[in-house]
């Protein structure tokens, strides 16, 4: 079953009176519980092929349907209520309130859910221990490291259980070390709880974890690659 389903997607801006076009013509389609990288040089298209899949934004032209939901004519509530109910988003820079602990953080996409105190509390505590932050449930922010941080992060994307998580450089601002064990995470994540990702990089090891590598120049899907390696490491 195809999770995410686009065909003929073209993003157009405009700055003056030029016309930018970001995407021209992308056809993709992503089955559940599969990991695919988007890669490309700057200016590729990347980014803004992430913010269309995450509904942050809207294509031009195309199709775009997303767990058998058409999104194209949605209104911006709509959208809104797409995004909590079937996305999970992991940022860069975390993106975590520093007043709040890990718990409350991990709580935020629950609130606007309407879940209660108490069933919020229980699904953030799992969600936690699921990233291996059983004992640091308390901390703030600022009393953990990048890669706790980002851990947090992806607690918070996958507490709702979300059809799709969806990753912008999640190891932009980890060393390298760090930066693998979250994409062990991600992996071990992908097929335990069948989860799709889909994550956007520079940089090819990290790409590896992926068992598709999607190649964009100039807003075209140049290459799709099968990684063979992230295949038999997860058989």
């Amino acid at each position: 079953m195809n999770v995410i389903q686009m065909q003929n997607i073209t993003k157009e801006y405009k700055i003056g009176q030029i016309r930018l076009k970001a995407l021209n013509k992308v056809n993709l389609e992503i089955k559940k519980g599969e990991f695919v990288s988007i890669m490309g040089p700057s200016g590729s298209g990347k980014s803004t092929l992430l913010n269309v899949i995450g509904c942050l934004d809207k294509s031009s032209e195309g199709s775009y349907a997303l767990d058998g939901n058409n999104v194209d004519s949605m209104t911006d509530n709509q959208l809104s209520e797409i995004r909590n109910q079937f996305l999970g988003f992991v940022f860069q820079n975390f993106n975590l309130l520093n007043e709040m602990n890990a718990i409350r953080n991990v709580e935020i996409p629950l609130i606007y859910r309407g879940i209660t105190g108490k069933k919020r509390r229980e699904m953030s505590e799992q969600a936690l221990i699921k990233v291996g932050l059983k004992d640091r449930m308390k901390h703030l922010p600022t009393q953990l490291s990048g890669g706790q941080q980002q851990r947090v992060a992806i607690a918070r994307a996958i507490v709702g259980n979300p059809s799709v998580l969806l990753a912008d450089e999640p190891t932009g601002a980890l060393d390298s070390t760090t930066g693998s064990h979250i994409m062990e995470l991600f992996s071990e994540l992908n097929e335990s709880l069948n989860i799709t990702i889909v994550q956007v990089t520079h940089e090819e090891s990290i790409a590896e974890y992926g068992k598709r590598i999607i190649r964009l120049i100039d807003g075209e899907i140049n290459r799709i690659d099968f990684n063979h390696k992230s295949e038999a490491k997860n058989d």
